[in-house]
């Protein structure tokens, strides 16, 4: 078999013609290819057999750091493809029979046909290219499995043999050009879609290092077409087994040193979930536990298994009842919480717990599933009490200070929301006529009253209720509302009977009277403030009718206050007292600023300029949200306008908080066009934001189609805040995901953050959304968002909100953004 030629002998022409070739039996080909008489040793098979095994090597290694997930399954297919393949070329080395050389030939023919989509497919999926190359998938499939069976049943692709020095190699039939062709042509698209990821891929990111070398790895692969250019009769060494080890050994270097772990919705939806800093239970429309992470194993003392399959409230207790999970779950807010003890069943301490709940629904708006959250608040409980202890109370007095008593009060309300059973009064008094006593008989004796008082209302109350000292004159208490509000009214006799006593004070005795304001949870306060204003509003009603007495809070005491307020907004909006100041968004890739968040502030005539929080809650109340941000998406139009001419390029866009009265009429999205027309703005200029849950309800998402289709983009704000939108977020017409504020701090502090980040940026990539990170207020936040991969960032590092005009004059000065960019984008900074 030693010739010295590396074309064809005249022996190899004549075997072309052979009739045994040309229409092999396959049983008997089969028996050939199995029969040891058939071979025998040549050393030159050696290299193949070790080969073999290195692939094999390999792809055990990555199936055992990455199991069952579709790239180590792609992986290891390609891999086995090529073990067999390299078997098969020593097998080729040791045949002495040309009928069993072409019968191995079109078998390891048909492993490469095969193995080709496979590595195409898991470069589509390592590049980010799955969904833009599916159709080439498709067919690159059809191909590969057409060959194949042209391989071991024709001439076609393996029609004869060769005798070369170092034994007897295939020669292609009339479709072995066709087939290098198709294979240069997907190893040349696969690199293009590599240096394309590249571009796109941050700067030092390990993005960006895994791309570099799988490209390297999918050049050295392409060498291994030396073995096919060789049976196409182009004389070059059989070099195919090394380049194909090579790739093999770099691709599972990749996965140790950057992971190859596929990235899906579900990846990071379960990633998500176990990064929760608390326990997450997902229940069927019976309250049956279908979903838990570890966190509420350990919370309840019971293995997962344990757990999931049974009726929620025998490892939760009665909160977990599917009435009372409807009820919390009806309006699909999950700031609802329910608060209540939990024994767990490992023996260890009773934990006070609060659980949240939103509802799942399917496309008729049927209830499917629930879904909660359940937070550990021992610690928040044990540390409301330490705060007591810590010295804040009122020094006079020693009881709480006002600050304290807010923030239980707050937490009452939060308690009381939603809730049946957590029911609370709370009540001001005031001190009716202690001027009096502080002018004639000195501060003194005025002292003595309230120290007085506050020993009266310490030994009248229950242990269950809480008094404060709010102010000079004026005391706070916080009651349960139990089932019979009689009961209270009695109380409060009590407290007005006990504080009416005559009070010795030296030589002087004096005639002490009180007016009291009541307010209860049954009128559904937002916060402990709205709570003890309203009780305020009671107290002052009976202090101008002669002081002494009691009163509740009505519906029309609130609304008068209301009324004012309502006035003054309504005022604001037809003067058009509403600013818009604009936070600055930065794109690393572009380099510069893109974009802008347009804010609200009420310019008020004798408070000043007032943010947001002042007057959004009312605004919302009463049903005015709608038209401020009417006038705020208008001015945000004009304003931009007037950006891009003195940015002097045309990418800045604006973006503009949407409430959910606003996004309901059915024009609104032709009324948005309108106006952007108007203004001469493309329609990818503006953005409109909103919360996630107004995402889901059913009007807003017909609207929201309407938007995509128009072409304007919609963002959903502080995503990852709340859970109801996740499980149906690829089905919203979104472009944009915004990180809230919140995980960016806990990045910063090391608690979890990044990992949230990171499987956030994941989600947005495999649903192909763009992704804008808030909040970044260091350089460290920055560049700690920047290292994970987020390319789009706003916070107050790069700029805080400013009006119009200072906008102006940023674009025409961007210097100092572009050098806080810099900082960022250089790793040695």
């Amino acid at each position: 078999m030693n010739h010295p030629r590396l074309e064809p002998s005249g022996a190899a022409a004549a075997n072309m013609h052979d009739p045994r070739l040309a229409s092999p039996e396959p049983t008997l080909l089969l028996v050939d290819v199995l029969d040891t008489a058939h071979y025998s040793w040549n050393p030159a098979a050696l290299p193949y057999l070790l080969v073999a095994a290195g692939i094999l090597a390999t792809t055990l290694f990555v199936w055992h750091r990455d199991p069952d997930t579709r790239v180590s399954r792609l992986h290891a297919g390609f891999s086995l493809m090529f073990v067999l393949w390299a078997l098969g070329r020593g097998l080729l080395r040791l045949a002495d029979d040309p009928t069993v050389v072409v019968m191995l030939a079109r078998m390891f023919y048909v492993l490469v046909s095969l193995a080709i989509p496979l590595l195409f497919s898991f470069s589509c999926v390592l590049t980010r290219n799955e969904t833009r190359r599916a159709h080439l998938i498709r067919f690159n499939w059809c191909a590969g499995v057409i060959l194949a069976f042209l391989s071991i049943t024709t001439p076609w692709l393996i029609a004869s043999w060769q005798e070369m020095p170092w034994g007897m190699e295939p020669w292609h039939g009339i479709l072995g050009m066709p087939y290098l062709i198709w294979i240069g042509l997907l190893l040349a698209l696969v690199l293009f879609d590599i240096g394309r990821a590249l571009r796109d891929a941050p700067a030092h990111s390990s993005e960006r290092s895994r791309l570099r070398w799988y490209g390297v790895a999918v050049g050295i692969l392409g060498l291994a077409g030396s073995d096919l250019l060789l049976a196409s009769g182009i004389p070059v060494l059989p070099i195919a087994a090394l380049p194909v080890l090579a790739f093999s050994i770099i691709t599972a270097w990749i996965h140790h040193r950057y992971g190859l772990v596929e990235v899906t919705t579900k990846l990071a939806a379960d990633k998500m979930a176990a990064l929760i800093q608390h326990a997450l239970v997902i229940m069927d429309a019976e309250a049956t536990v279908q979903v838990v992470n570890q966190r509420t194993a350990r919370l309840v003392g019971l293995p997962v298994d344990q757990i999931v399959g049974r009726p929620a409230h025998e490892s939760f207790g009665d909160a977990f009842l599917p009435d009372n999970i409807e009820r919390l779950a009806q309006d699909d807010h999950a700031d609802v919480e329910k608060e209540f003890i939990l024994r767990p069943r490992d023996g260890s301490a009773a934990r006070d717990l609060s659980a949240s709940f939103v509802s799942i629904r399917d496309g008729r708006q049927r209830v499917v599933a629930f879904l909660s959250l359940v937070r550990d608040v021992t610690a928040e409980r044990k540390r409301q009490q330490a705060r007591l202890a810590e010295g804040l109370r009122d020094n006079l007095t020693q009881l709480p200070n006002r600050s304290m008593f807010l923030g239980l009060l707050d937490a009452a309300v939060k308690q009381a929301r939603g809730s049946q059973d957590h029911g609370f009064a709370t009540c001001l008094i005031g001190l009716d006529r202690l001027r009096v006593i502080n002018e004639d008989l000195g501060y003194a004796a005025g002292d003595q009253v309230i120290s007085a008082t506050a020993d009266r209302l310490r030994r009248v109350l229950s242990a269950s209720d809480t008094v404060a000292r709010v102010g000079g004159d004026e005391f706070a208490l916080l009651m349960t509302l139990d089932a019979d509000p009689k009961q209270l009214d009695r109380q409060l006799e009590v407290i007005t009977d006990t504080l009416r006593r005559p009070l010795k004070l030296d030589d002087h005795e004096v005639f002490p009277s009180a007016s009291i304001g009541v307010a209860s949870s049954a009128l559904n306060f937002n916060s402990g403030s709205d709570a003890l204003r309203s009780a305020s509003i009671a107290m002052f009603k009976v202090k101008e009718s002669g002081g002494g007495d009691i009163r509740w809070i009505s519906a029309d005491d609130m609304g008068g206050q209301r009324t004012r307020l309502e006035a003054e907004l309504r005022r604001a909006i037809d003067e058009r007292q509403f600013e818009v100041h604009y936070q600055p968004v930065v794109s690393f890739k572009a380099g510069d600023v893109v974009g802008f968040e347009a804010l609200v502030r009420w310019r008020h005539p004798e408070k000043g300029l007032l943010g947001p929080v002042e007057f959004i809650e009312y605004a919302e109340q009463s049903g005015l949200i709608a038209a401020i941000d009417r006038q705020v998406l208008e001015q945000a139009c004009i304003d931009l306008v007037g950006f891009r001419r003195h940015a002097g390029f045309e990418r800045l866009s604006v973006s503009v908080n949407m409430a959910e009265e606003e996004l309901r009429p059915e024009d609104f999205a032709q009324r948005v066009s309108a106006l952007v027309a108007e203004n001469g703005l493309p329609n990818q200029a503006v953005r409109l934001e909103l919360l996630e849950r107004v995402a889901l309800t059913g009007q807003v998402r017909k609207t929201l189609a309407q938007l995509q289709r128009a072409g304007i983009d919609v963002c959903i704000d502080d995503f990852g805040t709340g859970f109801s939108s996740l499980s149906r977020l690829h089905e919203l017409p979104i472009s944009v995901l915004k990180i809230d504020r919140s995980f960016v701090k806990a990045m910063a502090l090391g608690e979890g953050g990044e990992k949230i980040i990171s499987s956030i940026l994941a989600l947005a990539d495999n649903l192909e959304l763009a992704v804008v990170a808030e909040g970044a207020g260091t350089e460290r936040e920055a560049r700690q968002l920047h290292d994970l991969g987020c390319d789009v960032i706003q916070g107050f590092y790069f700029a805080r909100p400013m009006p119009a005009d200072r906008v102006h004059a940023m674009l025409r000065e961007p210097a100092a953004i572009r050098q806080r960019m810099a900082v960022i984008a250089d790793p040695a900074s």
